[in-house]
């Protein structure tokens, strides 16, 4: 199930707590954690062996585990003693956390008259099924002495059930085995694009539920759409609805989530109850946020004081003997609302951002003071249509940059105390702070010397 990655599409609940505006983007700029291995040598170590037979043709098997490995002390031992193949796979699904490319690693070690190996990847449609999908598979046909690396490079879904599949054909009536060891498969690697949007409103979906019309907003990467419906309440951001964009499961939930607030203080705690259905089935949710510290976050256009949001989100039916809880980090500001996301494999941060119907940009300085509109809005308080909010004669920017007040009169200080104020530095271009940048003095005396 994709659950903090949908949720990731929270987007801002703006500078007034109130009005949200369909246009609005961000883009994130994601990484995941370099060789994350999801599985790695599945109980090989442990001498347990819980793979079971999937097809064979002509011949008998049996696999075991034995202490010649490649890594470690055992590895899988897969053997047919007659002309004939067998395929064995998997008895527990993996589910698949992050959409990607994924590489499934292997080292085999053939003795005997192996023609070929066959490692492939199977999808199911949920834990417990068979599955009956195959995602891709390698067939090497050509082997050396000792172990040798096997690589299957595939592309995977978050929420994907996956078994992986091992099998060996045999050409002589004298037995073969081969040796697995150092399975792993590896999550994704390298950077990937983001992109969250609100598109429309919706009027009608969740009309039973509030009056407003739902925003629904896209979150778009690896080629998949999912989508969230969203209550925009003063000062509260509650999350009703889940579209998976690869399955196109939509889950309703009964209340909706708070998964943003303003205004923020460390300590604080939201907690919701709620409930959806999942395949027929009545599952019980639970939302738990709390902000945990405030701390500077460094992005692609500058750097932000956040507050650090740590989230867990609970589904569970007792009757089924379900039960899951994913855990992950926001990192919120006003206005903006999410700038970062990490999980325990991936991190998210914001590069760019269009809201006010595209008036507002990470760029953008609508009143020319130097500061960037977002810069105003956030950190400082001034207004970015306003080069001089206070009214003393001196821009945001400029009284910004050397440590003065944009928010109050300080025209006639001498931060520096040379005796010229604030007001005659910034009209002349000197360093208010520096004793030694200051106006020269008028030169009254040129004018008598010039009529000489």
């Amino acid at each position: 199930m994709v659950v903090a990655s949908l949720l990731s599409l929270v987007p801002s609940i703006s500078r007034s707590q109130a009005p949200y505006e369909v246009g609005n983007t961000w883009t994130f700029q994601g990484t995941y954690q370099a060789g994350v291995a999801q599985i790695k040598n599945p109980n090989f170590e442990a001498g347990t062996v819980e793979w079971s037979t999937g097809h064979t043709s002509g011949t008998s098997y049996t696999f075991t585990i034995s202490t010649d490995a490649y890594e470690g002390s055992k590895a899988g031992k897969l053997t047919v003693m007659n002309d004939g193949y067998c395929h064995i796979s998997n008895q527990e699904s993996i589910q698949i956390l992050r959409t990607g490319p994924h590489i499934l690693r292997l080292y085999a070690k053939v003795v005997g008259s192996v023609s070929h190996l066959s490692i492939a990847v199977w999808k199911a449609t949920a834990p417990g099924d068979f599955p009956t999908t195959l995602v891709d598979y390698i067939s090497p046909t050509t082997f050396g002495p000792g172990y040798q690396l096997h690589e299957l490079p595939i592309y995977l879904y978050s929420g994907d059930y996956i078994r992986l599949e091992l099998g060996i054909d045999n050409n002589a009536s004298g037995t073969s085995y081969v040796l697995f060891d150092k399975l792993e498969l590896v999550n994704p690697q390298g950077p990937y694009l983001l992109e969250k949007e609100v598109v429309r409103t919706d009027p009608t979906t969740f009309s039973g539920y509030f009056s407003d019309p739902a925003f629904v907003v896209e979150e778009r990467s690896h080629g998949i759409t999912d989508v969230g419906w969203y209550q925009v309440l003063p000062g509260e951001l509650r999350l009703w609805g889940i579209q998976d964009g690869e399955n196109a499961d939509f889950w309703k939930i009964s209340t909706g989530l708070t998964v943003a607030w303003f205004p923020l203080a460390v300590g604080d705690q939201r907690v919701t109850d709620a409930t959806t259905m999942i395949l027929g089935y009545t599952v019980s949710v639970r939302m738990t946020a709390e902000v945990v510290s405030k701390e500077p976050v460094n992005l692609g256009f500058g750097s932000l004081e956040a507050y650090k949001v740590h989230y867990q989100l609970r589904f569970w039916n007792s009757e089924l003997g379900y039960d899951e809880t994913d855990s992950w980090y926001y990192w919120m500001v006003p206005y903006l609302g999410i700038i970062k996301y990490q999980d325990s494999e991936t991190t998210e941060v914001l590069s760019s951002f269009t809201v006010e119907g595209g008036t507002i940009t990470h760029e953008s300085d609508a009143d020319r003071d130097g500061l960037k509109d977002y810069q105003e809005l956030i950190q400082y308080n001034t207004d970015y249509e306003d080069m001089d909010t206070d009214d003393d004669g001196m821009a945001d920017g400029w009284e910004v940059q050397y440590g003065l007040n944009p928010l109050g009169k300080d025209a006639s200080g001498d931060k520096d105390g040379d005796k010229y104020t604030n007001l005659q530095e910034y009209r002349v271009g000197t360093d208010p702070t520096d004793p030694a940048s200051k106006p020269r003095p008028a030169m009254s005396w040129l004018p008598l010397l010039l009529a000489d």
